[in-house]
């Protein structure tokens, strides 16, 4: 019996019965939305193939070939350089043909940065809720918004199972340069070694820095130094992308603040994000760099702008730990579990401590 059909058998019968357990402790309140959420975690189990029988086959393109021969070469780095466990991850390959395998739903209060939380057995509350389909993912959205809620619809290309399966590689990494690429696999890694659960802020910096910290060492292994200076560029401009989003942020909710919510709430928001688009204008002039372009002027509101501060409000107070333990990739990740292991309170009181 073919070993790659029994062991995807045998993924389903634990998807399905995961599925299953998740239902029964939710009171089947989202029946609807664990069902889909259900097939679509199917579908990818069903359309895996070995990375090695893929390759050997001659049966997919040179720069398919050229792409999940790296995904393995950064997949032993991850075990090799910076201690994150793989296990059979990214050893399969699924072609999908649509350009996101989920796509999340973000959602905030129209008048604050509050979060819509979501919460689930397993993986506690986080702030999106992730769909298979676009059309489902919009309909959603416009259910959100009709309450009064700001809403965002972002494309994803990954998602992590924690360790509960052996995630594969989409065709949906592909695209991405090669760094970028290095990056998205060390983040996903990341929720391997650490998750916890209902803390979407400290799991999302926390990846996003072993990410950071990851490509800074695989980006200097390569012996590449047209790489080197792409990817140093590249994080200049994000750094920098970050911080003026969450500078507006910042100002946003000081101004919020200040604003009469039963006149002119809605008039002066709309003044308030124009101001921000007219100094965007100004901030790409001064980097020289148009990339975000699509980012500030589809859609900009508080729940999109709630992504940014999601995944890179702690980085640098975990690149900080980092320093602190004198760049030890081992001792940093144990001091993070150890962090884990803290009340909430705690945990962000010391994270903000190694910025002061």
């Amino acid at each position: 019996m073919n070993r790659t059909w029994v062991r995807s058998c045998l993924l389903l019968f634990r998807v399905v019965g995961l599925s299953s357990i998740m239902l029964f402790l939710s009171g089947c309140v989202d029946f609807g939305y664990y069902i889909q959420a259900s097939k679509g975690h199917i579908e990818l189990l069903s359309k895996r193939q070995p990375i090695d029988t893929l390759v050997s086959s001659g049966s997919i393109s040179p720069d398919v070939k050229e792409k999940l021969d790296l995904v393995q070469k950064i997949t032993a780095f991850s075990e090799q350089e910076m201690s994150l466990p793989a296990g059979n991850s990214y050893s399969d390959y699924v072609a999908l043909d649509r350009p996101f395998v989920v796509w999340n739903v973000f959602a905030s209060r129209s008048d604050s940065f509050e979060s819509r939380l979501w919460c689930y057995p397993l993986v506690g509350c986080v702030s999106y809720r992730g769909y298979f389909d676009l059309a489902s993912a919009d309909r959603y959205a416009d259910e959100l918004s009709e309450l009064g809620l700001d809403v965002f619809v972002g494309g994803v290309s990954a998602y992590s199972t924690l360790g509960w399966f052996d995630d594969p590689v989409l065709s949906t990494f592909l695209k991405r340069q090669d760094f970028q690429l290095a990056a998205l696999i060390f983040h996903e890694l990341s929720h391997r070694v650490l998750y916890i659960k209902g803390d979407t802020t400290f799991n999302e910096s926390f990846a996003t820095a072993v990410e950071q910290i990851g490509l800074e060492k695989w980006v200097a292994a390569q012996g590449r130094p047209n790489l080197l200076l792409k990817y140093r560029k590249s994080k200049q401009l994000n750094s920098e992308f970050v911080a003026f989003v969450l500078k507006w942020k910042a100002t946003l909710e000081r101004e919020y603040q200040e604003i009469d919510l039963n006149n002119d709430f809605s008039t002066k928001k709309v003044q308030l994000y124009d101001q921000m688009l007219e100094d965007y204008e100004r901030f790409k002039l001064r980097i020289a760099y148009n990339g975000y372009d699509h980012w500030m002027e589809d859609d900009l509101n508080n729940a999109k702008i709630n992504t940014v501060a999601t995944y890179e409000s702690q980085v640098p107070a975990f690149i900080a730990l980092y320093k602190r333990v004198d760049s030890d990739m081992e001792r940093f990740l144990a001091e993070c579990i150890r962090l884990s292991k803290q009340p909430k309170g705690t945990r962000d009181e010391y994270l903000d401590s190694l910025l002061n």
